[in-house]
């Protein structure tokens, strides 16, 4: 008996074929009973590999392949080895790097492994330095590869130190492969042995854990295997096979030779080992094992012996809480309580019964799940975003929480908006509930710094994300690897649709575009086999754009982490895997909308500065808990130098009035360019149609104008009734109160929930499951079960078999396209504030919205829709204009948009900073000649 504990899938980026399910499915139809993931310095499918081969009952072992450095001693100066094994230490000459197969015994062993992948990429496990990140103006990096020389093999000492519950698999090392076949440089008298090399080092580390790795993979390897034998019997170190699968079946040689070619630049003609492995490096079963090693059956038992010491026991689903602290004598939930009354008395003046008895429940909720100490964490950030005068206002379903909005975590009155604390929190599940924070976009790092300062760098990381190859990219890089000239290449690819490459195989021949593509002329049909391994393949890692990790105890004992984009500090793990291992997400998402608004404000405080009026909108961006107001910024720009940053502020949203007349004149005709969420055509075309003059109305358009509800149908539904086209029937009498306000249509979640419990006889967390169920979000037992309750209590009250099956198709159907109404909400509140500032300081806002570049068109949209609201465009001017856009009174008393020097083209930022500063210091320019006396110009 056998199984393959030295596995590749294609997380080890453009070296192995198969994904992990794959990997999986062979070992289920070998009827292996283990199977290992060993990927090339790290672990980035560790925790779905474990999770997958446990439902397909597989014991899952975790490893991974790793670079040790080994000290290149005084007789082992020999070439470099060709074998795929061995690299060059990128660090030194000194040492040499060898390939350690390393796999997990047990949780200690994890932890190790997880330690020393984060060695290998960071150069430390104690994070103790906070990442450097460099971001665009929402707030993000954008991705780019990492290079391959990124990290550094791991020392022999910190292989020792994280070694406790690993299992090394070690190849015979090349010095004594080539000193055997006279390769060697070597000097051997007639009597001497090859020498061991590291062997020794690795035995003494790992004792009885420690075994050499024997591969049968090309006709010479005969001789290197009674090498091993002869040196396993001299050391005592036993001998295991394995056979280093980087593809699941022989004619899949040319796709992982094709995937390396792509990966390393290479023709397909000349790509070779040390890039690519034998083309015998395949999922083999045990009885083609046994043939390759047929003397020796003990190596292929010693794959049984060490699956049977790995029996690693992941701890998914226990929530590993971040430390929150409180005042003495508290507890977290006894705080958390305080808090939220405290901010129930400031949102209601006083808090009315109904108020007061959803916020007990919810805390009841909260304190049953052993949640407060999140709830904390998340107020703990909003309330320093605060104290800094960041904007951030929590979205989507965090917003159906009475806790949240009386901690000042969301916007919007739960109970004015018939939201659901169970679309938040269902009560029957106690999953840990995402709240998701939208914070201004040119100000995140900031928060960013302050989040890594206060919970340690070493508890905190971004979570990484996969880059994977679409369609065009992967035939584009197959055929660059095939030898087809650039032209051909591009006039090929450039005709494939934006699909799923599988997608376009199976349409090609009915996509009138693609119809006379040589798809089944050579090279292009082995070239479209060959893509379809890459389509959708990992390529490298990136950075998820607004998740954080923050964990109680280090990272790296939970997870590997690397380097991604910018030096940034990722997990190797997804969204979904950090998730699954209990740890806790914060989603920190830079909102271009919210740096327009505090721009726009800024351009508001000016110039009522200059006409001697008070202020309006903010308050001190010191005012909470905290008493320190924060440290005035050395510059307006934001850590790139380029995107204009605006100064810390609290946001008074509540200071502008719900139902101007203006303002609603404004949206109602959809004059709304610029404004965040409500300005695309088609937004601003739906606007006019329903003539939205309130919140509940914004909330709606933004609903039914999403792909979901036009997949469903909803959109083109609504649209009738609204236009009277259609008359407006409901499935049953029992649900006219949950669809009157959108004309009978379904269009929120939470209506799914209000159906669900109307006809249904459900509580609002059995609802939710249904939600979910519907939505894929569950498994199919629990849909049956939630079908059968939903029909049974139907039939009860009356409704047909017609009218239960359309209302449960009603249900069904819309949980997966439906929005969510809390989101909804949210966005209509922030949207109207920002129509407001448009209506009543145009020329402040739309300069702040070309300031930013913020929109959803180009910043010469904004400039003309500046002119046909009346406000006049001045071109750059050294005597007035700023670094941006500003908005400026004219001789004859109007407003206008002065276009900023940034404009300029070819003019550098610290020119034109040059220029603003003499200005500010001296006064206006008098002539060419005072100007360039005072601002010194390099000649570019």
């Amino acid at each position: 008996m056998f199984v393959h504990l030295h596995c590749h899938s294609h997380y080890s980026f453009l070296r192995g074929v198969p994904s992990p399910q794959e990997i999986i499915a062979a070992a289920v139809e070998q009827k292996m009973s283990s199977v290992a993931l060993t990927d090339t310095n790290g672990m980035y499918a560790a925790v779905s590999f474990y999770q997958k081969a446990k439902d397909a009952g597989i014991k899952p072992i975790v490893g991974v392949r790793l670079d040790v450095a080994m000290p290149r001693g005084e007789t082992e100066l020999l070439r470099l080895p060709t074998h795929e094994s061995y690299r060059p230490s990128p660090r030194s000459d000194s040492f040499k790097s060898l390939s350690v197969v390393l796999l997990a015994m047990h949780m200690e062993g994890y932890r190790n492994l997880c330690q020393l992948v984060t060695l290998r990429h960071l150069g430390t496990a104690k994070l103790a330095c906070l990442p450097v990140r460099q971001t665009g103006p929402d707030g993000l990096a954008p991705d780019a590869a990492p290079t391959e020389t990124d990290g550094r093999p791991v020392t022999i000492e910190e292989l020792a130190a994280h070694s406790r519950g690993v299992i090394a698999l070690c190849p015979l090392p090349a010095q004594a492969r080539d000193a055997n076949s006279g390769r060697g440089t070597l000097h051997r008298t007639p009597h001497s042995s090859p020498p061991a090399g590291p062997l020794p080092q690795l035995q003494d580390i790992f004792a009885d854990r420690f075994y050499i790795e024997v591969q049968h993979l090309s006709p010479g390897d005969g001789r290197t295997l009674r090498e091993a034998e002869r040196l396993g019997r001299e050391l005592g170190i036993r001998l295991v096979a394995t056979n280093n699968v980087h593809f699941l079946r022989p004619e899949e040689h040319l796709d992982h030779r094709a995937v390396n070619a792509v990966r390393t630049g290479r023709l397909l003609t000349t790509v070779a080992p040390p890039e690519i492995t034998s083309g015998e490096a395949w999922f083999k079963r045990a009885a083609e094992m046994h043939r390759s090693f047929p003397d020796h059956p003990e190596w292929l038992e010693a794959t049984l012996e060490i699956a049977g010491r790995c029996n690693l026991q992941l701890e998914l689903g226990k929530r590993i809480l971040p430390e929150c602290s409180v005042p003495d004598g508290e507890s977290a939930i006894s705080y958390l309580s305080k808090l939220s009354f405290e901010g129930a008395h400031n949102r209601y003046n006083p808090p009315h019964p109904e108020a007061l008895s959803r916020l007990r429940h919810e805390l009841e909720v909260i304190g049953h799940w052993k949640l407060a100490p999140y709830f904390l964490l998340v107020w703990n950030i909003v309330e320093e975003a605060r104290r800094r005068g960041i904007p951030a206002v929590a979205r989507g379903s965090a917003a159906s929480s009475m806790v949240t909005y009386c901690l000042g975590i969301s916007r919007v009155c739960p109970l004015r908006w018939g939201l659901y604390f169970e679309r938040f929190l269902n009560e029957q599940r106690g999953d840990c509930p995402d709240i998701d924070i939208d914070i201004c976009g040119a100000r995140r790092d900031e928060l960013l710094d302050y989040v890594y300062e206060h919970w340690g760098a070493e508890h905190v990381a971004m979570i990484g994300s996969f880059i994977t190859m679409h369609a065009r990219l992967a035939v584009r890089e197959v055929a660059k690897a095939f030898g087809v000239p650039s032209e051909e290449v591009d006039r090929f690819t450039q005709r494939l649709p934006h699909r799923p490459l599988r997608e376009i195989l199976r349409a090609i021949r009915n996509l009138p575009q693609c119809r006379d593509l040589p798809i089944d002329e050579e090279p292009w049909k082995t070239i479209l086999q060959v893509a379809l391994r890459l389509d959708e393949a990992p390529r490298h890692m990136g950075i998820h754009p607004c998740g954080t990790v923050i964990s109680a105890q280090p990272l790296a004992h939970l997870t590997p982490l690397e380097r991604a984009t910018k030096g940034i500090v990722v997990t190797q793990y997804d969204m979904n895997a950090v998730e699954a291992l209990g740890l806790i997400k914060m989603d920190l998402l830079g909102q271009r909308g919210f740096t327009t608004m505090s721009l726009a404000l800024d351009n508001i405080e000016r110039a009522r500065q200059l006409a001697g009026a008070p202020q309006v909108y903010t308050v001190p961006a010191w005012r909470g808990t905290h008493t320190a107001p924060p440290a005035p910024r050395a510059s307006n720009l934001a850590p790139d130098g380029v995107t204009p940053c605006p100064k810390p502020r609290e946001l008074d949203l509540d200071a502008i009035p719900e139902n101007d007349p203006a303002t609603c004149d404004v949206i109602a005709a959809g004059r709304t360019m610029g404004v965040f969420q409500i300005e695309s055509p088609a937004m601003r075309s739906m606007l006019r149609m329903m003539n939205a003059r309130t919140l509940e109305e914004m909330a709606i358009a933004l609903a039914i104008i999403r792909p979901g509800a036009a997949e469903y149908g909803s959109k083109e539904l609504f649209v009738k009734r609204l236009r009277g086209r259609e008359k407006l029937v409901y499935p049953h009498h029992s649900l006219e109160p949950i669809l009157r306000g959108t004309l009978g249509v379904c269009i929120y979640q939470e209506q799914v929930m209000q159906i669900a419990q109307a006809l249904g006889s459900m509580s609002l967390a059995e609802a939710d499951l249904v939600r979910r169920t519907s939505a894929k979000y569950s498994g199919q037992a629990d849909y049956d079960r939630l079908r059968g309750k939903f029909e049974k209590a139907a039939a009860m009250m009356g409704l047909t078999k017609q009218q239960r099956e359309e209302s449960w198709q009603m249900v069904d159907k819309f949980a997966g396209f439906g929005f969510c109404k809390a989101h909804a909400a949210t966005y209509a509140d922030v949207a109207y504030r920002m129509a407001y500032l448009k209506t009543h300081h145009p020329a402040e806002f739309l300069a702040a919205m070309c300031s930013a570049g913020a929109g959803f068109y180009h910043v010469s949209a904004y400039v003309e829709e500046a002119k046909r609201w009346g406000i006049a465009v001045r071109l750059p001017s050294v005597n007035h204009s700023g670094m941006e856009y500003i908005a400026e009174t004219g001789q004859d008393g109007k407003r206008a948009l002065r276009v900023g020097l940034m404009q300029v083209k070819g003019l550098r930022i610290e020119t034109i900073a040059g220029i603003v500063r003499a200005r500010e210091e001296a006064g206006p320019f008098l002539s060419l000649e005072d100007f360039l006396r005072r601002v010194p110009l390099e000649r570019d």
